[in-house]
């Protein structure tokens, strides 16, 4: 069960008086999980508005949590942090319940900050739903990877192109994300993906609609690296209006990068290269975490 002297809950909350309106916010959260009595616990589960954690299932061979925003995603000047810890030998999955939008702004970004522990055996498999970058929008995410020799990890990071049904395609203000992987300490990879509607977008994309990065590494994850490298290995390029290579990160890792055309054949393909996650998960990993009653914070 959680630690209950480690959880903070925040205090009553006034109406929601919707994205167009809200203030800037600050908070964030953090998540340990650790291996007690033969199962994976949440030991420390905390959040802070912004941010939402829930626990669908906070013990077992390994936990699932689902990550949300108050408002269903992030306004101008929003600031969230998310520290994820897995203990040895212990395994978490986390998702989002729907895509995080990220509204316009007159000006300021709206940021994440994600800092990411692994321990020798253990698992961390973060499958969230596309980032939505409405018209106007700005935004900015800053992600640590840190393993540890024998740690496994499945990260997978999406941006949309917008509200493409009221003909939104690639018109936020900014993006940018960083992401950085280290094992024991020592960078392996350092990915970044900056746009910029002063350098035409839609000459870049095309006609996708979305561009993912998948990050696989470790043991527990060795099935799932070579679905991905057989697929980009007989994919042909261009059909079902997808994209794709591979890159190997070391003698234990993958980077898979996807660009698409229908967000429906893009999550199918990243569902067929998951799914060997299904075992040390102890489930699929893509069921809806919306249909589960959850204890949250």
């Amino acid at each position: 069960m959680p630690n209950t002297d480690d959880q903070h809950v925040t205090g009553p909350r006034t109406p929601d008086p919707g994205p167009r309106t809200q203030l800037a916010r600050s908070g964030g959260g953090r998540l340990r999980i650790e291996r007690v009595d033969g199962a994976s616990a949440a030991t420390v589960w905390q959040a802070t508005e912004p941010l939402k954690l829930m626990l669908p299932r906070p013990r077992g061979a390994a936990v699932w949590a689902c990550a949300a925003t108050y408002g269903g995603g992030l306004v101008a000047g929003d600031s969230v942090s998310l520290d994820l810890d897995v203990g040895a030998d212990a395994a978490l999955f986390i998702g989002t319940q729907a895509t995080t939008k990220v509204y316009r702004s007159t000006g300021a970004t709206a940021r994440q900050s994600i800092t990411v522990r692994v321990a020798p055996g253990g698992l961390l498999a973060s499958l969230p739903e596309p980032v939505s970058c409405f018209a106007g929008s700005r935004y900015a995410q800053r992600v640590e990877l840190h393993l540890a020799d024998g740690a496994s990890l499945a990260w997978l990071d999406t941006v949309s192109a917008g509200r493409i049904a009221r003909g939104e395609r690639w018109d936020l203000a900014s993006y940018a994300s960083r992401t950085d992987l280290l094992r024991q300490d020592r960078l392996v990879l350092s990915d970044r993906l900056r746009l910029d509607p002063a350098h035409p977008l839609d000459a870049r994309f095309g006609d996708h609609v979305a561009v993912a990065g998948l990050i696989l590494a470790g043991p527990h994850c060795a099935a799932a690296i070579t679905a991905a490298a057989t697929l980009a290995q007989q994919h042909r390029p261009g059909s079902d209006g997808l994209s794709l290579t591979a890159s190997p990160l070391g003698a234990d890792g993958l980077l898979l990068r996807l660009a698409a055309v229908d967000l429906e054949v893009l999550a199918r393909t990243l569902r067929s290269v998951i799914a060997p996650l299904s075992g040390p998960l102890d489930g699929d990993p893509w069921r809806r975490l919306a249909s589960v009653e959850t204890p949250c914070i």
